[in-house]
């Protein structure tokens, strides 16, 4: 029975740090229950908040009733806990709808800490990895002087991959 003691000690002492992996959905029927617990609005004047999670997904919309100035921007965003890296995002096919972000001033986009991604007219897919953030959104922004037109930004099913950075560890007092 010693022995065995021992070896769990000399074990747990030296075993190598753990890590995983998770997906985590938001909105979807399938995955997410067709709810959103993940993604807060970032509001902004001109540029309104749709969330209709079960029909036709979150978003955010514009009308040709305001003008927006440049560099304005509505969206969704999420902020990984401590501990958690957001490494892939992924938009499957059919579940993103986009309109009015070209030629209009507007710019349809997926943002991270460290960089974006545009997304054009239509109805596709989007998916980007490589990533190691902090935090992701998808929003409209105004990149001309002033943008007073119809946009839409709508997502109906979005899957992070987020990494553990640091993960739970054992150590043994003499190290390993």
């Amino acid at each position: 029975m010693i022995w065995l003691v021992g070896a769990l000690v000399v074990l747990l002492a030296c075993a190598a740090a753990a890590s995983a992996d998770e997906i985590v959905y938001s909105c979807g029927l399938a995955d997410a229950g067709a709810q959103n617990k993940i993604f807060r609005y970032v509001s902004v004047y001109g540029i309104n908040p749709l969330s209709q999670c079960g029909l036709t997904g979150f978003g955010v919309v514009t009308t040709t009733a305001n003008v927006v100035p440049s560099g304005r921007a509505g969206g969704w965003v999420t902020t990984a806990p401590a501990g958690l890296a957001i490494v892939a995002v992924n938009v499957p096919a059919n579940d993103l709808y986009v309109y009015g972000a070209a030629g209009t001033g507007y710019v349809a986009e997926f943002y991270w800490d460290s960089g974006s991604a545009r997304v054009g007219n239509g109805i596709g897919q989007f998916g980007w990895g490589g990533l190691s953030s902090s935090s992701l959104g998808f929003q409209i922004r105004c990149a001309a002087t002033t943008c007073n037109a119809v946009s839409n930004l709508q997502v109906n099913d979005i899957a992070l991959q987020v990494h553990e950075t640091q993960g739970p560890w054992l150590s043994a007092p003499d190290g390993c």
